[in-house]
């Protein structure tokens, strides 16, 4: 359920964001996103004070700070130069590297028939891409850029949630993040005028929520077990990119992205199998 709503915020932020990029630069729209999430998030120390900022992974959380940041800059700049259903399907492979990732860092076991789906699963990104065919563009590289950004961060959140709340996972990124993306911003500022501003508005409180879902989801939950829900995005974006912006997805964009999830949610089936057995064997 929360990966799903997490899912649903994320694909109507990429909407948001590909429709600001037409006027405004995408890392300013990522400094104002980071800042309407925090503004968001600020009842928080109302109701509770400094007590969902006490932590002893202060090193931890910087660097899945940096991570969010350089995954939404990629993110945004991605939709800045590609229509919205192909930088979110090229964004499906995330949850290929996390399961790489999971392996290296958290001591998941991948045996041979997850190697085969996880490499099946990158002939997909092939798919949409088309290298070779028409070149890899510069949506693309970001695109694939910003992938490789959720996989670490799905890792380090995975480890943060052993000890940490999702509030705290949340605030922490907000607060780091906010400032250094105002310091990125500032080269490319443009005055945004009210409309924008609402839109960014949204953007933030969605961000807030997606990103406190996202960090729910992956503490009750395996990593390769939850990373195949993150497809429900294409869905998602199919029908928000028509509606808002008169994107189709062309047949390339289905059918890699059926390939990534069709190798991934294989992933996550072998994953939770593998844990049952495990559990009538004890």
């Amino acid at each position: 359920m929360m990966m799903a709503l997490a899912t649903g915020c994320s694909s109507a932020m990429n909407v948001i964001i590909r429709h600001l990029t037409f006027s405004l630069h995408p890392v300013e729209i990522v400094f104002f996103r980071c800042l309407f999430g925090l503004l968001v998030l600020l009842p928080i120390f109302f109701r509770h004070g400094l007590t969902p900022l006490k932590t002893k992974r202060h090193g931890l959380h910087v660097v899945r700070a940096a991570l969010q940041l350089g995954g939404m800059f990629s993110n945004s700049l991605a939709l800045s130069f590609s229509t919205v259903a192909k930088g979110t399907a090229i964004k499906f492979s995330g949850p290929l590297f996390a399961v790489l990732l999971a392996v290296a860092f958290l001591g998941e076991k991948i045996r041979l028939r997850r190697i085969a789906a996880t490499l099946f699963g990158f002939a997909g990104v092939l798919v949409i891409i088309r290298p070779g065919y028409v070149g890899l563009d510069m949506g693309a590289a970001m695109a694939l850029s910003s992938a490789a950004a959720w996989a670490m961060i799905a890792i380090a959140i995975k480890i943060l949630s052993r000890t940490e709340s999702s509030i705290t996972i949340t605030l922490y990124m907000s607060i780091l993040g906010t400032p250094v993306a105002f310091f990125f911003a500032l080269p490319f500022w443009q005055n945004p005028d009210w409309i924008q501003l609402g839109w960014m508005l949204m953007l933030g409180g969605l961000g807030s929520l997606g990103h406190y879902c996202f960090a729910e989801a992956f503490r009750h939950g395996d990593v390769s077990i939850v990373s195949p829900f993150e497809f429900l995005k294409l869905i998602w974006v199919a029908l928000l990119g028509y509606i808002a912006l008169g994107e189709l997805p062309v047949i390339w964009t289905w059918l890699g992205g059926a390939m990534i999830f069709f190798s991934t949610a294989y992933i996550g089936y072998r994953e939770r199998t593998k844990k049952l057995d495990e559990g009538n064997t004890t």
